[in-house]
């Protein structure tokens, strides 16, 4: 009886998020599966990619206008807070919900929609240990 008053499920389907086999800080903010569109804090992703490989690509977060724009590949690659359109070299990649900030400013949005987007990266979702791991 004790026990079951602790254990509280999960109300969401949580998941891991890894680039090249490492698990970013992702600043308090945890990844969610729903229904196969991989929600979290792209901007370490974003932020780690930048680190690791520089030459790739390159990106502007507004805090303004709450618009992430990025530059890879020689595409430009914008999303936006409150907008369910990925725009990738100005056509409309529809998202399976709008990003937002969270009140400490981060951008959370559907990963798995702009990592393929980005110059030698891949992006794959592993059932059995409930990870997406992007490569380059």
């Amino acid at each position: 009886e004790a026990d079951a008053i602790k254990y509280t499920p999960d109300k969401e389907n949580y998941c891991k998020i890894m680039l090249n086999g490492q698990e970013p800080d992702f600043r308090g903010v945890r990844a969610v599966n729903k229904n196969g569109a991989i929600w979290g804090n792209v901007m370490c992703i974003i932020e780690r990619m930048k680190a690791h490989f520089p030459d790739r690509l390159d990106f502007d977060w507004d805090t303004e206008n709450q618009r992430l724009t990025v530059h890879s590949g020689g595409k430009t690659i914008i999303a936006q807070a409150g907008v369910t359109h990925l725009l990738v070299d100005g056509q409309e990649n529809l998202m399976d919900g709008q990003p937002y900030v969270t009140d400490t400013g981060i951008l959370v949005m559907e990963v798995n929609a702009i990592a393929p987007h980005i110059d030698g990266a891949s992006c794959q979702y592993d059932d059995k240990i409930g990870a997406l791991r992007i490569t380059m």
